[in-house]
């Protein structure tokens, strides 16, 4: 489990391309909604984003 935990394999071992694929597998089988945070400001049209300044008081 150490060994597992500190990543201390050999390149080119079968215990790390299973390390290397669980990791591929995580970043592509998580749930979207995990990384989510709710800002969508990226993806809004680049009219959508632009606003106007506030009024001087």
């Amino acid at each position: 489990m150490k060994r597992l935990i500190f990543w201390d394999h050999e390149r080119g071992t079968w215990q790390y391309d299973v390390m290397c694929l669980a990791i591929i597998a995580f970043i592509f089988f998580s749930p979207k909604v995990w990384f989510d945070n709710g800002n969508k400001k990226a993806t809004l049209p680049a009219r959508a984003s632009v606003q106007a300044p506030d009024r001087l008081r």
